[in-house]
């Protein structure tokens, strides 16, 4: 990138790119009031504003998850007796699997694990959850697998002439994986912010700033993510028993999933953690885990609800050092 994009994040000032076109075997400068970095969960651009930690985190570890998933033709008489439904299975295998059913025809099977070099391999998951369901045929409508991004925003998504938008951004649902919805978001709240600054002739962090306010508070989607990346990291701990337990009392239900598969965190009413109590008394420490979950879920919702409304360093570093030690205190 042009500017000076090596020092810290109040001295950055990104002014363009440079630009290698190789069919032609050339490189040229590009000059711009606002570079827009929407590069993927790679993010190239970003991570190379190398002296600004708040912005330049590399995406990696438990940010990656290794994900497959397939649409079959299902056979309606036969899936009565197969007893298929809309099922979201969240820690399995430190992950996710999952069974939709799109039409009375056609169902999604999938999911996804961390990256680790012990992980399993989603596909045969997969594959055996379909070998087990005689309704759902050979027939493939679509599908795939890769690496996706299910890891949290950096503490900044602008600098001076720069705005990062999309998976570059961390602008995806933590539990699940999906980003289209959050990068579409994102991408409005970063064109609503650029037109502004440049309408105003002023493309500095201070005129920017508003677009990190309004993806961490609202109407962006900010804050239900980093709340749902505090909770997954919990719940992924959780041992296959200790989930069958969950499922089985309907502690875990559907009404407590759906929100976060979503990308949506709720916190959970009076009701719910009577429920939880009179159900799990039996399971003491299970219940502690799910009560540290949903504390430091609330905890990490509530302090990015508190983002700093404009640009001033000392607030924005108060701001940032107690996001790491919520999340460091998730570990703990």
């Amino acid at each position: 990138m042009l500017g000076n994009v090596a020092g810290p994040l109040e001295e950055i000032a990104v002014l363009g790119m440079r630009i290698t076109d190789l069919v032609e075997n050339s490189t040229r400068d590009v000059a711009a009031d606002i570079t827009v970095d929407a590069t993927g969960y790679r993010s190239v651009p970003r991570t190379s504003l190398s002296g600004a930690q708040a912005i330049n985190r590399v995406f990696a570890d438990g940010d990656l998850a290794d994900v497959y998933r397939t649409v079959r033709r299902l056979d309606p008489e036969k899936a009565a007796d197969d007893d298929l439904t809309d099922h979201y299975r969240y820690g399995a295998f430190t992950g996710y699997f999952w069974t939709h059913l799109h039409h009375t025809d056609a169902i999604d099977v999938g999911g996804g694990v961390r990256m680790a070099p012990d992980r399993v391999k989603p596909r045969e998951v997969v594959e055996e959850m379909i070998a087990q369901r005689p309704s759902i045929g050979s027939e493939k409508l679509r599908g795939g697998g890769g690496t996706v991004l299910v890891g949290r925003s950096p503490h900044t998504l602008a600098a001076s002439g720069f705005l990062a938008v999309g998976d570059a951004a961390g602008q995806v649902i933590p539990t699940t994986g999906c980003g289209v919805g959050g990068a579409l978001v994102g991408a409005m709240l970063a064109a609503e912010t650029a037109a502004a600054a440049i309408k105003l002739h002023d493309v500095s962090l201070g005129a920017l700033w508003s677009y990190n306010r309004k993806w961490f508070t609202g109407p962006g989607r900010g804050d239900h993510f980093a709340a749902l990346a505090g909770l997954k990291e919990i719940l992924q701990s959780l041992t296959h028993a200790e989930l069958a337990f969950l499922m089985r009392k309907d502690i875990l239900s559907g009404k407590m999933l759906t929100p976060s598969i979503n990308g949506i965190f709720e916190e959970p009413d009076l009701g719910a953690t009577l429920k939880t109590l009179l159900r799990g008394f039996t399971r003491p420490g299970l219940l502690m885990q799910l009560n540290k979950a949903t504390t430091m879920g609330k905890r990490i919702f509530r302090h990015y609800r508190e983002y700093p409304q404009k640009w001033d360093p000392a607030a924005f570093n108060a701001w940032k050092q107690k996001a790491r030690a919520l999340f460091k205190a998730l570990s703990a």
